[in-house]
């Protein structure tokens, strides 16, 4: 998925730079000065200020799933690679191999209702890390679709109730997600995240518009997450005549931040 961004992004620059742009406002008005950051879901810091961050932090700590991005981490800190810039390079989620492990016995038990049901997400490690800012970085609505496709690649239909099972537990990893980043954040967490995708047809009037917060993760966003600001903003994903003759999508962010001091 990681390698897909980028590859995205070369196509749509001049569209997404918009999002780009008010997401590195928002993290930069809403920063202070701290020992440690965490930014969970760096990327290839497309969104992400890194000379900001090091200006007001001893440490700031990168987390994200995709290894090819150390590259990009290493190239933009030089020499503090290792010591102010921190890599972890793992899923954030601490579940994901496990939960798919798992997944072809079910599949061919017969059992993957049941065992969708039966999941739960646990407190994230990284949690405990002693951080004073916490960044959730573009990444809460990608976490449900990574289990989403591993789930869908063992058994591409499933029944409606099979359906909800599903999205209860992509909600229970978005909630793990959002509860850990208020835990874990000593002085500031800041969540910027999609909240809706909008799918547009260039030869049609109605949109397909679809949820990106899924169970109870809708709730924990909004009143968790709502203490001390919000913006939004727009992102145009994929415009149409770019990746395809006539269809598009564009996602409306949504970035809260809440504050222990």
């Amino acid at each position: 998925m990681g390698k897909g961004i980028e590859g995205r992004y070369a196509r749509c620059k001049g569209w997404w730079e918009p999002h780009l742009r008010c997401t590195r406002e928002f993290i930069e008005r809403n920063m202070v000065c701290c020992s440690r950051v965490a930014v969970l879901g760096a990327g290839r810091l497309l969104d992400l200020d890194l000379e900001m961050l090091l200006e007001h932090c001893k440490e700031v700590h990168l987390f994200d799933a995709d290894q090819s991005c150390v590259g990009e981490w290493r190239r933009l800190s030089g020499e503090l690679y290792g010591k102010r810039i921190v890599p972890h390079v793992g899923d954030i989620t601490g579940v994901l191999s496990q939960w798919t492990k798992q997944l072809r016995s079910a599949q061919r038990s017969g059992r993957m209702e049941e065992y969708l049901r039966s999941l739960s997400a646990p407190e994230p490690e990284w949690v405990r890390g002693g951080y004073d800012i916490v960044i959730s970085l573009n990444v809460a609505g990608q976490i449900p679709l990574y289990w989403r496709d591993r789930v869908l690649s063992v058994q591409p239909s499933l029944t409606k109730d099979g359906e909800i099972a599903l999205a209860s537990s992509m909600g229970a990893l978005q909630c793990a997600h959002l509860r850990g980043v208020q835990r874990a954040a000593r002085k500031v967490g800041m969540v910027i995240t999609d909240t809706e995708y909008y799918f547009y047809n260039s030869d049609q009037v109605e949109w397909d518009v679809q949820s990106a917060l899924y169970g109870e993760s809708r709730t924990v966003f909004r009143e968790i997450l709502n203490a001390h600001g919000l913006e939004c903003w727009l992102w145009h994903l994929a415009p149409h005549h770019v990746e395809s003759e006539r269809d598009g999508e564009i996602h409306r962010v949504e970035a809260r931040i809440f504050r222990n001091i």
